[in-house]
Order: structure tokens, then C-alpha cells, then sequence
């Protein structure tokens, strides 16, 4: 799905590119977290240059595969630090599930009907990425496994206060039934992050009932500006 809309139009989801440019500088770290094919992080990998870093970590195995392809065609392999795993609460092997229609769409959280199922290993966020000296920003975009996520990197989070571009994904946590929506802005907001809808003009999170009403009920998914205050 991606791949074809970046032969199409040439980008996908500039709107997120743009906050990347937008905060990213020369010299930083920048985390991608569900890297999928890569785009992200090349990006990434080209503001940040040779003195910057970008860590890619992506579990399936195949588009992992396209990820290094890319970052060696491009010349990034200085600057593109890439693992083959998922980051969650807890070190663990889970089951994902690869969507038909959009590989990017894979999940560790819902299951699809005939679809193809895959062993992935999980690494705790903190184990990964507490030691590095200084993260500046991480995308994190894992098909409803977003609390996993930020829970196993609460640590790294209090450690760096990088800047944090989030999926949110209403629809997938109201499936889920466990929570996870309410329970991803408390995090965030215990941790000082003050959240911005990027699809909604980047306008100030105020009311987290509110927003995720909204969200669960209307738009199903946005994305996420989440800075530390």
C-alpha cells in the first residue's frame, strides 16, 4: 500500500514528514518505532546526517528486508541503525497478524480471518533504548500495540523528553476493549506531555474524554504531536 503510493505521488503522509522537518535538527536521535519500508526513517536519516542517528525497528521480516535495501541504496548505512524486532512492555514472542490488504496494517493486537500469522520477537522499549545518550524525537505507529509501547519505554521517555509522533488508533482500542485509548492519554499526561492533533491543525488536546469521543466514535484514527512540557 505504501509502496504504491510512493511510486504514485512520490511521498506518503507528508503532513508527518513536515513535523519531522519541522523539529528535527542536525546531530539528533530520532527513534522509528513500526518503521515498516523505511520512509520515515530515511527521512530522518536525511536531516539528521552523519553526525545524527535514526534507530528503525521493524518485526516483519519482509519489509524489514526492504528497509535495509533502502537505507543501503541511499547510502545511510552509517546513520540507520536497524532491528528486526517490535518494542512493548515486556520481553516476550507474540503472534502478529499480516493484513491482506496493507502490510503496514499488520497487527499484534487484532486478528484477521485467514490472514497469515507470524512469530515476532518483543523487546522492552527501556532495554532498548535507555542507554543511548540523547533521543530528540520517536515516531511510534504499531497498529493498536501503542500502550505496550509507551509503557515498556516510560524510563527512556522521563530519561530524553523526545518529542513523540503517535498513532492513535480510536477504532483499534474500542476493539481491543481493554482501555487502551484512555489509558495511552493518561500515560502521556502523567509523563508531561502536552498533546496536539496533527490532523485537526495540530490543535491543543484540552479535554482527553473529549478527544477520544471524538476519535472513538467519529474520526476512528489521527495522529499525535506530543511534547514534553
Amino acid at each position: 500500500f505504501i509502496d504504491k503510493h510512493i511510486f504514485l505521488y512520490g511521498v506518503y503522509a507528508p503532513y508527518m514528514l513536515d513535523i519531522i522537518r519541522e523539529y528535527l535538527r542536525v546531530g539528533e536521535t530520532f527513534v522509528d518505532i513500526g518503521a515498516n519500508i523505511g520512509q520515515h526513517s530515511m527521512y530522518a536519516a536525511s536531516i539528521v546526517g552523519a553526525s545524527g542517528s535514526v534507530y528503525s525497528y521493524e518485526p516483519i521480516p519482509r519489509i524489514y528486508t526492504q528497509l535495509i535495501k533502502s537505507s543501503h541504496l541511499n547510502h545511510f548505512e552509517a546513520i540507520i541503525h536497524p532491528s528486526n524486532i517490535a518494542l512493548g512492555a515486556v520481553e516476550s514472542i507474540e503472534t502478529l497478524t499480516i493484513s491482506q490488504e496493507n502490510i503496514g496494517g499488520s497487527s499484534l493486537v487484532l486478528e484477521e480471518n485467514g490472514a497469515e500469522k507470524i512469530e515476532v520477537q518483543i523487546k522492552k522499549g527501556d532495554d532498548e533504548l535507555l542507554a543511548l545518550s540523547s533521543i530528540q524525537m520517536i515516531k511510534i505507529d504499531v497498529e493498536g500495540y501503542e500502550y505496550e509501547v509507551l509503557a515498556g519505554c516510560r524510563a527512556s521517555l522521563l530519561k530524553h523528553a523526545p518529542i513523540l509522533l503517535l498513532e492513535f488508533s480510536g477504532e483499534i482500542y474500542q476493539k481491543q476493549r481493554k482501555g487502551h485509548g484512555a489509558m495511552i492519554l493518561t500515560l502521556l499526561t502523567e509523563l508531561g506531555y502536552t498533546l496536539y492533533d496533527i490532523e485537526d491543525n495540530k490543535k491543543q488536546v484540552t479535554d482527553n474524554n473529549l478527544f477520544l469521543h471524538s476519535i472513538e466514535s467519529i474520526r476512528k484514527q489521527t495522529n499525535l504531536l506530543c511534547i514534553m512540557k
